[in-house]
């Protein structure tokens, strides 16, 4: 079990007709396949997959986006749920997830504290699946990169201590680290 984040940006923000626009992350398209494999690899017990999602445009790419993923490497979304804009009150969609009981939990595209409230209202729920963003989850993907030849690392942790985590991490590496 376990709660997993990603990155952003729509998919057609970016192109040669598009001249003056440029990005500073990997957009959903770059970086969700090998999110999704390193889960794969780090979590083998991992099969079922929920999804929370802002009801919106970019929300609604990621979730597609994801079910193509996690069908290529083999997972089962088992739940797939939007929510308004705004929301505090995850309660009654994090009920409804639980309910089919999901290995893993992906909050998708929300803000910071939408985030915090999903984490939140999961445990106050009684979920206790690993959350992925813990201080050893990101050390261990801060290692891959590095051993991947990187030559800086952006922290984008939405779960979890962030700030031992942010701590753990810029005492660890051994290049550059950046954070939001």
């Amino acid at each position: 079990r376990g709660l997993v984040g990603s990155e952003m940006c729509i998919r057609d923000s970016l192109g040669p007709d598009k001249r003056y626009s440029f990005r500073n992350v990997l957009t959903t398209y770059e970086t969700t396949f090998g999110l999704w494999k390193w889960v794969r690899q780090a979590y083998p017990q991992v099969k079922k997959i929920a999804l929370l999602e802002k009801d919106y445009g970019l929300g609604r790419e990621h979730a597609e986006l994801l079910e193509q993923v996690a069908t290529k490497l083999g997972f089962e979304v088992v739940f797939k749920d939007f929510y308004a804009p705004g929301t505090t009150d995850f309660y009654p969609i994090i009920t409804k997830a639980l309910a089919v009981n999901p290995d893993i939990v992906d909050h998708g595209f929300g803000v910071p504290a939408e985030i915090a409230a999903v984490i939140t209202q999961l445990r106050e729920l009684g979920y206790e699946g690993t959350i992925v963003g813990d201080t050893d989850t990101e050390l261990e993907k801060l290692q891959g990169a590095i051993d991947a030849g990187v030559d800086t690392v952006m922290d984008l942790s939405t779960g979890g201590d962030i700030s031992a985590i942010r701590r753990a991490i810029i005492a660890t590496s051994s290049v550059p680290i950046g954070t939001v």
